[in-house]
């Protein structure tokens, strides 16, 4: 079970859960990476931190020892270690970057005393109200200024631009850290959000209404349910995208190993396992032909489809890579509820259930309507959870399905 979450958990989860998984619960002993976006983004927040903090005690940082504190955080074994995805990219080129936005920066708002520094890089843990979820915030800077007025700023040293105070992203880290500091600070009333995005130059703000503050809440409560049913049910499925290349667990991600394995066998001979990478590359071209020609061949392909799946759970992996194209397998089980025509009788007492309970609505529509909008997303007292429970199943909800690969031979 998951004590902790966050924003950059939550947003984790919704990237990718199978990485979730190796992060916060598998927890692998693996190399870690520290790529140069990242400890740009480390650096420049870091000597921003300092900035205020002196600023705040009436000292104010010279421009050349700014710099010169932001040289250091790259100097040492650390800079030969850092990782730079960007082919057209090297590390000089980030350091040059920083040095620009932080030059920007420190020109604009020296002597850093428009208002009054309440913290900077604030690491406040607390409660999401109205649950027993903990959280931990990390606040770049929280500000009061002459107003009243609250302000919590994120400092961001990335490329893209977010697309105003409206963007998903923007509204979700930045309205939990309201919702941090007004936990935790009832009597801050007045606040308003603000990223400063240094490369440039430009500060997106906002005030969120009451109304999007409860919205926020009950999406928070949702993902986090929606992490504790995928504990439950060991269901993280990989999800392939542009930040793959920044994982950690690359060589451990079911959706890359078959490719690895592959690429070992062929260098010496094969291995021992119950079914090897190459048996699977077969099994996924055989699934691939069997799928083309469906109306010949279902009774094969269904068969062929069982054994796709049970090779992937010997193989611990979710995609088969054929000789041109690729299976995708998603093992997955799925909780439900008995249907009428599979149990009368137990239907009926469910159905008087929802109906003392006020979820006639979701329970007219379908039991499974039921167990996904009352069951899954924590709508249920714990004592009616447990009623629940007595009547859920177990059942196989594993796809296969056939995944195009552009260039196969320059995987």
């Amino acid at each position: 079970m998951i004590s902790k979450y966050s924003h950059s958990s939550l947003n984790s989860f919704r990237n990718c859960p199978r990485q979730f998984k190796f992060q916060k619960i598998e927890k692998p002993d693996v190399p870690k990476r520290t790529t140069a976006d990242a400890k740009l983004g480390d650096a420049v927040h870091r000597v921003l931190r300092f900035l205020y903090q002196r600023a705040s005690d009436g000292k104010l940082m010279s421009f050349d020892k700014m710099l010169a504190a932001y040289d250091a955080e790259w100097e040492g074994p650390i800079r030969k270690a850092v990782v730079v995805a960007n082919e057209y990219m090297t590390v000089d080129d980030y350091i040059k970057n920083g040095r620009k936005m932080l030059a920007e920066y420190y020109e604009k708002h020296q002597p850093f005393d428009q208002g009054r520094l309440l913290g900077a890089e604030m690491r406040l843990n607390f409660e999401l109200p109205h649950t027993r979820f903990g959280f931990l915030a990390i606040v770049d800077r929280l500000w009061k200024r002459p107003d009243g007025t609250i302000e919590i700023w994120d400092y961001k040293t990335g490329r893209r631009l977010p697309l105003g105070s409206k963007d998903p992203s923007f509204r979700r880290q930045m309205g939990l850290y309201q919702i941090a500091i007004q936990t935790i600070y009832p009597e801050f009333e007045r606040i308003e959000l603000a990223q400063y995005w240094l490369r440039h130059d430009e500060v997106i703000s906002c005030q969120l209404r009451t109304d999007e503050i409860e919205e926020l809440l009950e999406e928070l409560r949702t993902d986090v349910h929606a992490i504790i049913n995928a504990e439950r049910l060991n269901d993280f499925p990989t999800r392939e995208g542009p930040l793959c290349s920044y994982c950690d667990y690359e060589h451990l991600c079911p959706a890359k190993r078959h490719r690895l394995m592959l690429d070992a066998e062929s260098g010496n001979g094969g291995g021992g396992e119950k079914a090897t990478a190459e048996s699977g590359a077969e099994l996924a071209d055989r699934f691939i032909k069997a799928n083309e020609e469906m109306n010949r061949w279902k009774q094969e392909r269904e068969a062929l489809r069982k054994e796709v799946i049970q090779a992937a759970r010997e193989l611990e992996v979710d995609t088969l890579c054929g000789s041109a194209t690729s299976v995708r397998v998603k093992l997955k089980s799925e909780e439900c509820l008995p249907t009428k025509s599979q149990s009368p009788d137990e239907y009926a007492e469910l159905s008087h259930l929802a109906g003392k309970w006020g979820f006639e609505n979701y329970f007219e529509l379908s039991t499974s309507q039921f167990m996904k909008e009352a069951y899954r997303k924590g709508r249920l007292t714990p004592e009616q959870q447990e009623q629940i429970k007595a009547y859920v199943r177990i059942k196989d909800a594993s796809r296969v399905s056939i995944v195009k690969r552009k260039n196969p031979e320059n995987e």
